[in-house]
Parts: structure tokens; C-alpha cells; sequence
């Protein structure tokens, strides 16, 4: 299983309800997600064999703010937390 701890934007949320309807997407490899303050956490079953995932979902801004910092996203293996390519591209974002 493959995590993905991705930060949110300065002054965003995700809502349940966006992550839940696309967990239940028939093509999906998301099986489980986590909302915490500021992140999301996204667990795959499985990657693509060229190591190119995508994943999307709307966020939702809940105050402005001056100073809105890059957002990471780190890519790892759930049961070795250590093996993994580090960071993951936030193009798009």
C-alpha cells in the first residue's frame, strides 16, 4: 500500500463528501483517506507500473490569507514508511 501525505494550500479545506465520492469511483486505487488540519492522506492499493499516479479533488477556501505557503506532497510505502521517492510533483496545484 502507497500513501501520499499531501499539504493543503493556506486557508483551504477538503470536505469528507468529495473524498468519499471519489474513493467510491469504480477505477479508483484509493481505498482509505484521512483528513487532517492542513493535509490529506490518501492510501493506495496500487500504483501505476510507470510510478505515474494522479489523484485530484477540490478544495474549498475558508479564510484568506496573505501568506499562503507551497504545498508538498510526499509519496511512501504504508508498511516502510522510510522506502519511497521522497516528494511528489505538485504541478496543477
Amino acid at each position: 500500500m502507497v500513501v501520499m501525505d499531501i499539504s493543503l494550500p493556506t486557508g483551504f479545506e477538503v470536505k469528507k463528501k468529495d473524498l468519499d465520492d471519489m474513493k467510491n469511483l469504480v477505477n479508483n486505487s484509493i481505498v482509505q483517506f484521512e483528513i487532517r488540519p492542513g493535509r490529506v492522506f490518501l492510501y493506495l492499493d496500487k500504483v501505476n507500473k510507470d510510478g505515474k499516479n494522479c489523484v485530484g479533488f477540490p478544495i474549498s477556501q475558508v479564510f484568506e490569507s496573505n501568506l499562503v505557503l507551497p504545498v508538498t506532497a510526499t509519496v511512501f510505502e504504508y508498511y516502510e514508511p522510510g522506502y519511497g521517492d521522497g516528494t511528489a510533483s505538485t504541478d496543477g496545484i
